[in-house]
């Protein structure tokens, strides 16, 4: 999912650029005065054409925001200047997805967000972790406690104190009205983050507001360089509760500079029914669908190729603008389910990379059409338990064991992305015992731990522990007193963090 970027040089593109740039003009609604242009790394324009009326950096790239003058050719004029790489008009994107229903005095009802999303809250909560949400921005105060605040700007004052580009951007930033203010309007942003909360409570949320006021769309190019914006205020995760209708390079480029930084980037897909749309349909992105109350695929939600994994979407409860209680539909709001779920992964291993992510995300899926990933559904609906089961280290034995019987264990690890120790305990009789790399058991009150193995896995690894192709030859049980055992395996990183919580299986040995 997250494969790696064949892109060309700069020059090299120009030419590839140029024609996608013809294609996407025939067909696109365009806001005409506003452009991205891209410029080659290391070059800069001296002189802008007199049709370009203002000319913005968005910092730290070379991409460059103009308003040009209505009705000129400016665009084609500026393709061909020496250092421009490529040039797209902004073109307008509609917010989807409103609210559906207020509870308060209404016959409707809400289903939670995520059923047994309470299980989730033993993998992490999402704690230290910052999710970008891009969208229509945030009721201040609703959610004022769980905003990522910049502590590099003083608020009020007027002054770039960070010198990011950004005035005053201690709450986020509004992009539509390009202020500091990143107030919702419309309750689009509000209600996104509402869902989000509800299953990573204790994530930090950057608010980035993409439309001017009360506007029910916002421009490719606000978008995009939201995205620029959310990887400098070290975004870990970004939601987009948006789709299009047309491709957008400013949009995709920006995407790619958020994945490559380190980012996962999650986009709703679409509300149509038919194929999912952009920017979710990108192969770096996490394409969310939405099941209905049943767990069936939605009516609207889409299918095909690019659709990873589906969310509750329909009739969730929501939180307004005004703090009250709503019901939502649309994918907008299964993508943030997803999200959380995300952010409670991070919380519970920092170290987890998108790929990682993606590989425990779609294991942790209830499979509801073929088995394994399918156009309707992808690798299935997020299941709660099914994902806290997958994230954590596991020990496969047999829960009653005859004795005089051999006795096989093996067990299986999921990715780390780090220098991970490996520790086996063993509980019987209220005493705990531990496992060393020789094959050794030692008492814990006599001995510190020490770990079995030491690893660094980005994938689910299996392995033997006793028995036929494990570390050490299968148990003989007649050796062993009848009884109750309880097995443990923990995985920690190098420092002595916990990278999953401990897993524990009880075997009983009978005659």
């Amino acid at each position: 999912m997250f494969a790696s970027l064949p892109f060309l040089p700069l020059r090299d593109m120009k030419f590839f650029l140029f024609s996608v740039f013809i294609v996407l003009s025939l067909f696109s609604i365009s806001l005409a005065d506003d452009a991205m242009v891209w410029v080659e790394e290391g070059k800069k324009i001296d002189t802008w054409p007199s049709c370009v009326e203002t000319v913005r950096k968005i910092p730290n790239t070379n991409i460059y925001r103009i308003t040009v003058q209505d009705g000129s050719d400016c665009l084609d004029v500026l393709m061909q200047k020496e250092g421009v790489v490529f040039v797209e008009e902004s073109k307008p994107v509609f917010i989807p997805d409103m609210l559906t229903a207020q509870i308060n005095g209404s016959v409707h009802t809400c289903s939670a967000v995520l059923k047994d999303g309470d299980a989730l809250a033993n993998l992490g909560s999402g704690k230290n972790i910052i999710v970008a949400v891009i969208d229509t921005g945030i009721s201040f105060p609703v959610y004022f406690a769980s905003l990522k605040k910049n502590i590099n700007e003083i608020p009020g004052d007027g002054i770039d104190n960070d010198l990011n580009g950004y005035i005053d951007d201690y709450d986020g930033w509004d992009f539509g009205d390009m202020d500091s203010d990143p107030a919702d309007l419309l309750g689009h942003g509000t209600e996104v983050t509402s869902i989000l909360l509800s299953v990573a409570p204790k994530v930090s949320v950057l608010p980035i507001k993409v439309n001017s006021g009360m506007d029910i769309s916002f421009s490719t190019g606000d978008a995009a360089e939201a995205i620029y914006y959310a990887v400098s205020r070290g975004a870990d995760v970004i939601n987009l509760s948006f789709s299009a209708d047309k491709f957008s390079f400013a949009i995709y480029s920006a995407v790619i500079y958020a994945v490559n930084s380190g980012c996962v980037v999650l986009a709703a897909a679409g509300n149509d029914g038919a194929d999912v749309n952009f920017p979710a349909f990108m192969e770096e992105v996490i394409a969310v669908g939405s099941h209905d109350v049943a767990g069936a695929p939605s009516w609207f939600s889409p299918m095909g190729d690019a659709l990873d994994i589906l969310g509750p979407g329909e009739d969730v409860c929501a939180t307004n603008i005004d703090g009250m209680d709503t019901i939502v539909s649309g994918t907008s709001f299964s993508t943030p389910v997803i999200t959380g779920a995300v952010a409670v992964l991070l919380s519970m291993n920092p170290n987890l990379t998108p790929e990682s992510i993606t590989k425990i995300l779609f294991k942790g899926t209830y499979d509801i059409l073929d088995p394994g990933w399918d156009m309707f559904s992808g690798y299935g609906n997020i299941d709660s338990k099914a994902l806290v089961s997958v994230s954590i280290p596991s020990i496969n034995l047999p829960d009653k064991v005859l004795k005089g019987s051999q006795l096989d264990i093996v067990f299986t690890l999921p990715p780390t992305d780090t220098l991970t120790d490996v520790f086996f305990a063993l509980i019987y009789k209220n005493v705990i015992w531990w496992l060393d790399s020789y094959g050794f058991w030692h008492k814990a009150s006599e001995i510190d731990f020490s770990p079995l193995m030491t690893f660094n896995f980005d994938t689910f690894t299996t392995k033997g522990l006793y028995g036929k192709s494990g570390l050490y030859d299968a148990i003989d049980t007649t050796l062993h007193e009848a009884g109750k055992y309880l097995w443990g395996i923990g995985i920690f990183d190098k420092k002595g963090n916990m990278l999953a919580p401990l897993s524990w299986k009880e075997m009983n040995l009978y005659y």
